[in-house]
């Protein structure tokens, strides 16, 4: 288990008030394990992350990972989660899917596979729970799977109408109709007895590959697909947003997150994320925003609206238009007691760090830009335990916000300052 130690420090009423409207997590600057995130999920207390290399539990006070080596994970790439309304995690990989109930440093892992359950396939794709606690499981080359009151019940092409067996997305509305998108069969939708196939030949859907389905405001339907943005009222009519009509050059949309407070449609491309607001389209990139990577994997938005966006390549870049509202605790964690004191701040050209350490070690110094760039990094002697006070030369750092990071061989201390 991975635990890194990172907290802000803000010592000047300047810093108070300095809005931050992009955060980048990363594996420089926090546990994730992987810079290739897949799915983001929130609890009441916690984060949820799935990458390719493992699932990370970012909680008030630290990062937790777990993989194969420390966990009954039988496959270090979690493709979704989904949580229930009693606490139970979904976690879906690319070889079987667990359930954590309670926290997962306890004993609380089930393990589902082809073997020991009605799973057909053990490539889980997407996780949906209905409001009578049904799970329904979308895989990759097994079609369906709903799992309720310990039966299983399985839906593929061969003994169902569902036109494709590579599922890529499955969603619940308030209907409890569910929602699937199909590798090559279009949208389905499936009402507990009968079925409805929107494709190509029989629909105005501009694609059968769809990627990524959501629910608004007004019941319409949002689509990721291969051709673009698809808006669907549920009936027949549909709109296609794609680079024809929006300004944007982009195709395909791998992921779609209403924001139905907000009345805000977000969704991901391999060109960066776009946001649809007010009938009009406004386009995020690496070169236009703190966006950390353009291929933009999964989205979503905690209670206080801070938009999660997990990429491919890039970790996960946090975006609040208003500034990042999340508590200093919850982004990063913290392993060791190591307080910092750092003046001045804002900090003209030198600056003192002073800290104290509770064995001799080495100590690093690394700064970072806001999007979770590294920029410099500043090696000590070995220092004493105790307290200590290291005077660094910033001149060579523009005018900004910057992150840093005091490493030891106990941990991480992270902070921010001003240099003007």
């Amino acid at each position: 288990m991975k635990t890194i130690i990172i907290f802000f420090v803000l010592m000047s009423s300047t810093l108070l008030n300095a809005q931050v409207n992009w955060v980048i997590l990363n594996q420089n600057n926090s546990g994730l394990p992987s810079n290739s995130v897949k799915a983001i999920e929130f609890s009441a207390n916690d984060t949820w992350i799935g990458t390719i290399s493992g699932l990370a539990i970012k909680s008030a006070n630290s990062w937790d990972v777990y993989n194969t080596s420390n966990s009954s994970l039988e496959n270090n790439y979690v493709r979704c989660i989904n949580i229930e309304n009693n606490g139970t995690k979904w976690i879906g990989t690319s070889n079987g899917l667990v359930s954590i109930n309670g926290s997962p440093s306890e004993r609380g892992w089930t393990v589902y596979n082809s073997i020991n359950s009605g799973l057909p396939i053990n490539n889980i794709t997407s996780v949906a729970i209905d409001s009578n606690n049904k799970k329904w499981f979308g895989t990759w080359g097994g079609g369906i799977a709903l799992f309720y009151n310990n039966n299983w019940e399985i839906y593929n092409m061969y003994n169902s109408p569902l036109p494709a067996n590579g599922i890529y997305d499955v969603k619940v509305d308030a209907g409890n109709n569910v929602w699937i998108a199909t590798h090559g069969g279009g949208l389905v939708k499936f009402d507990g007895v009968n079925w409805s196939i929107f494709n190509v030949n029989n629909s105005n859907i501009p694609s059968n590959l769809v990627y990524s389905i959501d629910f608004d405001w007004q019941s319409n339907i949002w689509l990721g697909t291969e051709l673009g943005l698809v808006k669907f009222n549920g009936i027949d009519h549909w709109t296609l947003f794609n680079s024809s009509n929006t300004g944007w050059n982009f195709s395909t949309v791998m992921c779609v997150k209403v924001d139905k407070p907000f009345q805000k449609v977000y969704f991901g491309t391999y060109e960066g994320m776009g946001i649809f607001a007010n009938d009009a389209f406004t386009f995020m990139k690496t070169n236009n925003s703190g966006l950390s990577n353009n291929w933009v994997s999964t989205i979503n938005i905690d209670a206080d609206n801070n938009k999660w966006i997990g990429t491919l390549g890039g970790g996960i870049s946090i975006y609040n238009e208003s500034g990042v509202n999340v508590s200093n605790e919850n982004l990063f964690a913290d392993k060791s007691r190591m307080s910092i004191i750092t003046y001045p701040n804002p900090v003209i050209n030198y600056v003192q760090f002073t800290f104290n350490l509770f064995e001799s070690t080495k100590v690093t110094f690394k700064f970072y830009d806001l999007t979770g760039k590294q920029l410099k990094v500043i090696d000590s002697e070995k220092l004493g335990a105790g307290v200590n006070t290291v005077e660094l030369n910033l001149m060579d750092l523009p005018s900004g916000l910057y992150y840093y990071s005091i490493e030891t061989n106990t941990g991480i201390k992270t902070s921010k300052l001003i240099k003007i």
